[in-house]
């Protein structure tokens, strides 16, 4: 019984001692926004590339899309605000379907529009609960599509006499909307006499840090205060947890601004007071990726620390054998405190400048103010090929 529940659950702990590093040079392709810039920009928070090289910008504040070529030429824009075929309100997140797709994750009911790349609309995709399962309300939170597999994190809210019940789930879905088998759940009950917000409740690990591999595998954060990254085989079975050791940092002062201005944006919108309890320390993975070749990119809460000038944040870099990991350096512009870097599945590199602000204005209230939320108003996007 010990060896099989070793072979099922093979654990990569590494020594933090002695482990290689690598810079990786990016060279710049194309560059798009900017507070120079005629392009009108709210908030973007979430991108995608389709096989040709487009990269699709979703604003969630002004409801579209921008089509980017891979030259950086706008192209197109796709979609708008509104209740008609392939329009949205709140679109949370962006995916490139199998059939080449577009689909828009919407938070207020979890559902994709579809569009064309060419921004036709398609049949939306409702997500359907599973026999057995209740919801009142469905809130969708991330999507993710790859190698096949059609991935939710979605919240359940079922209202009770006392207050609510919050049911968050990350789990596959069919492309016709069928659930499948849930990779990751968690609960928490709202007693509306005296609201009271955990933190590390409302917003569980594995909603915030999830990546999808080329054959469909489910890489997502399996703690708050872990470094620790569940993968599961896309029929749900968990297959390993890649971990080392790591020490956390405290939040800086702007972090914790950004946090409690959400719940402030929430208790101005409440009937009863609201109570919280707000995490001293981020969450210790902040971001995941899975190149090509399968290999598990990691920004942790201190990929920003200790950098050589030139290089915007580190990379923990695990092979899919679960071997030893490398640090890489990533050699271009941007501020990792306030900038995201995304990998696109043709290997280029996706700066947004701006994302930590747009990803609080993105928040479960929809768009709060910018002035909670900080000033997306510069928002830039600068493609990088690695030169190696």
């Amino acid at each position: 019984m010990k060896f099989l529940a070793a072979a099922l659950l093979l654990t990569a702990t590494l020594s933090a001692a002695a482990i290689p590093t690598r810079t990786l040079p990016l060279e710049e392709q194309w560059r798009v926004g900017g507070a120079d810039a005629d392009l009108l920009i709210g908030t973007v928070a979430r991108a995608a590339a389709d096989a040709a090289g487009n990269v699709y910008l979703l604003d969630s504040q002004l409801c579209h899309v921008l089509v980017i070529a891979p030259d950086g030429t706008l192209l197109r824009t796709i979609s708008g605000e509104g209740d008609g075929p392939g329009e949205t309100r709140q679109p949370r997140d962006i995916v490139i379907l199998p059939d080449g797709g577009v689909g828009l994750m919407t938070m207020f009911p979890a559902k994709l529009v579809r569009l064309t790349p060419e921004g036709e609309p398609l049949p939306s995709l409702e997500f359907r609960l599973a026999e057995g399962e209740h919801a009142d309300f469905v809130a969708g939170n991330l999507c993710r599509a790859r190698g096949g597999n059609l991935v939710l994190g979605a919240t359940h809210l079922v209202q009770t006499e006392t207050g609510q019940e919050r049911a968050f789930l990350l789990g596959r879905w069919s492309a016709e909307g069928a659930p499948g088998p849930r990779y990751r759940t968690s609960h928490m009950t709202l007693d509306f006499s005296r609201v009271h917000f955990v933190e590390r409740e409302n917003s569980p690990a594995f909603h915030r840090a999830v990546a999808l591999g080329p054959d469909g595998r489910v890489y997502c954060a399996e703690e708050w205060s872990d470094y620790a990254v569940g993968v599961y085989a896309p029929d749900g079975t968990r297959e390993r947890t890649v971990t080392r050791p790591f020490e956390n940092r405290d939040r800086t002062a702007l972090e914790l601004q950004r946090v409690n201005d959400l719940y402030d944006a929430s208790a101005r919108n409440s009937p009863v007071k609201q109570t919280r309890e707000v995490e001293p320390q981020p969450p210790v993975i902040a971001a995941l990726h899975v190149d090509a070749e399968s290999n598990l990119w990691v920004e942790h809460s201190r990929s920003g620390e200790g950098l050589p000038d030139g290089v915007m944040l580190a990379f923990d870099v695990f092979p899919p054998d679960g071997g030893p990991h490398e640090r890489v350096l990533m050699a271009c512009e941007g501020d990792a405190a306030e900038d995201g870097l995304l990998l696109l599945p043709d290997g280029r590199w996706l700066l947004l400048k701006g994302l930590a602000a747009a990803e609080t204005a993105q928040s479960d209230l929809g768009n709060i103010p910018l002035s909670e939320g900080g000033d997306t108003s510069a928002m830039e996007f600068v493609c990088y090929r690695p030169r190696e």
